[in-house]
């Protein structure tokens, strides 16, 4: 064998009886050495798409973040993301602050003061024009507001403000205005499964609004990220450009993404104001009026009458407010045993065994709703003093995501008809804050009041209750199944 061609020696035969001549040798194999491959050049590697997670749609699942050191700056960071109050008591007990940590807490000291329940919103900062068109809004053409907040005023008074990104209908152009009209959603009906309402009661507003707020194509939120973070961050320029590029895709869509976007972009530009609002602003909306509703008629909702007690038969309009609807036992008295079984063949007869939270939210900017529908049990069901114990970890998360409409548009969520639950529209800045307030009310023990909502049941013990700030919410409780041993086993 020489090196790099093989010598193949061919084995001859020969016949005495034979007069043929021999055989052509075969020739041997040319194994050419291809040496070192010649590099080919491919172009520039393929640009690398980030996929945004999957929602997290259990209590349990979401990530327990370690205790962060507030004494650096990404410790700090994190303790803004996730914990606010407990960032501001951090600035508060710092050793030597610099003048960007004490302008943080001068923010937070400034918006806590502040009467309105969400924080106020800085000023949009200027950014180059992306090269949208904002000519040729012609009669029926579709427009989207460029400008945050942009009046919609009608005999000179103004009607609404329109958020960044509103789609509009263009009814005439004047000389300086645009004669637009838009949809606002009175009510909305949310399904079970789904981001986004499947059904809407709309009502059409018209109004003026400045030339200069609208383009025809539409706002694109990923090409606004893209730009904040393909700007460069050495430069101070590019910094607020940064800033003025989450400004925009974060009041479009309030999303964590958005939210820790705009964060960073304060903290690399230490612009106090970008970061305060970034920790204090609630990306999820507080709701009035929360009420269950056991069945709705075919229908509804939305519905025109609400009935505090089962009718003899279920109008198609009318929904009948949740009650008691535990199982009646042996040593109910009659009539305790016939109201209960009464309620249970109305419930089975229902037209549908949804139930439905019922509430009304401010619907004239955008943002989500964060809804959890967690466990409960007794903790003794047979205890004169009835504790239950909340099941967080096991908690059902939703966002639900609700259209341009008025200061109180009426929703609808459907849930399940079960006992033993607490359904709690949570008001936070992030889906960690509110997280954090599930988990910490875990460690209690409730009961069940009047309101049907759940009151701390605390003991000589609990010195130290505690849950995080900057966090409300809206809940409802429906209570767990009775025990019926529990009348057999009283000496009576």
């Amino acid at each position: 064998m020489l090196r790099g061609i093989p010598v193949l020696v061919p084995f001859l035969v020969l016949t005495v009886a034979c007069s043929k001549p021999p055989p052509p040798k075969p020739v041997p194999p040319v194994v050419v050495d291809a040496g070192v491959p010649e590099e080919v050049d491919a172009g520039p590697p393929p640009p690398k798409v980030e996929v945004e997670p999957e929602p997290i749609d259990i209590v349990a699942a979401f990530p327990e973040p370690p205790e962060p050191d507030p004494a650096t700056d990404e410790g700090l960071l994190q303790l803004l993301l996730t914990d606010p109050a407990h960032a501001e008591a951090a600035l508060v007990d710092g050793q030597s602050p610099d003048a960007f940590r004490i302008a943080i807490l001068a923010g937070f000291a400034t918006s806590r003061g502040e009467k309105g329940f969400d924080v106020r919103r800085e000023p949009l900062l200027p950014v180059l024009e992306d090269g949208g068109v904002t000519s040729q809004l012609d009669a029926g053409a579709t427009a989207y507001v460029v400008e945050d907040d942009a009046a919609l005023t009608s005999g000179g008074k103004t009607v609404r403000t329109l958020p960044l990104g509103t789609a509009v209908q263009v009814v005439k152009s004047n000389a300086k205005t645009v004669t637009v009209e838009l949809e606002s959603a009175k009510v909305v009906v949310f399904g079970m499964t789904g981001r986004t309402p499947e059904k809407r009661v709309t009502e059409k507003v018209r109004g003026e609004v400045k030339g200069s707020a609208l383009r025809v194509a539409p706002l694109d939120v990923d090409a606004m990220v893209a730009q904040a973070r393909a700007l460069p961050r050495d430069d101070d320029d590019a910094k607020l450009r940064a800033i003025a590029w989450w400004q925009r895709a974060w009041r479009m869509e309030r999303s964590p993404r958005t939210r820790e976007g705009l964060m960073r972009a304060g903290f690399a530009a230490r612009r106090a104001s970008t970061v305060v609002l970034a920790a204090l602003a609630r990306d999820f909306a507080p709701v009035k009026g929360l009420t269950i509703d056991w069945a709705c008629g075919s229908d509804a909702p939305p519905s025109t009458q609400r009935l505090d007690a089962p009718p003899a038969k279920l109008g198609p309009k009318q929904c009948v407010r949740a009650w008691d609807a535990r199982m009646s036992c042996p040593n109910d008295s009659a009539s305790e045993k016939k109201k209960r079984e009464a309620r249970k063949t109305f419930l089975d007869s229902a037209p549908s065994a949804t139930a439905w939270l019922h509430f009304t939210v401010d619907a004239r900017t955008p943002r989500q709703l964060f809804v959890v529908s967690s466990p409960l049990e007794f903790h003794d069901a047979c205890a004169d003093f009835k504790e239950v114990s909340l099941e967080a970890g096991n908690g059902r998360v939703r966002r639900l995501a609700f259209p341009l409409g008025p200061a109180t548009q009426d929703v609808w969520v459907p849930i399940e008809r079960t006992l033993g639950v607490e359904h709690a529209i949570i008001s936070a800045a992030s889906e960690q804050h509110a997280i954090e307030w599930m988990r910490a009310r875990e460690r209690y023990r409730w009961t069940i009041g009047a309101a049907q909502e759940l009151q701390v049941s605390l003991t000589m013990n609990n010195t130290n209750f505690k849950l995080p700030g900057d966090v409300n919410a809206a809940t409802r409780v429906v209570s767990p199944e009775r025990s019926c041993d529990c009348a057999a086993q009283s000496p009576e």
